[in-house]
């Protein structure tokens, strides 16, 4: 089975590919500075005060 290399579609193909596998794997790979990843919370989230909720204007708890 010979690849072809001399065709550009062949190199756009896998440069596609490529692509898509580092947007895949790069949310499981772990940063080496001490800057958090835009997606991690840096400090835990302020839960605020509870509400209550109504159902049919009664109370649920």
């Amino acid at each position: 089975m010979n690849l072809p290399l001399g065709d550009w579609q062949f190199w756009v193909a896998t440069a596609a590919a490529l692509g898509a596998l580092v947007l895949l794997v790069r949310p499981f790979l772990r940063r080496s500075s001490g800057r958090p990843c835009r997606g991690c919370p840096t400090k835990p989230a302020n839960r605020g005060t509870p509400t209550t909720l109504s159902i049919e204007g009664r109370r649920v708890r």
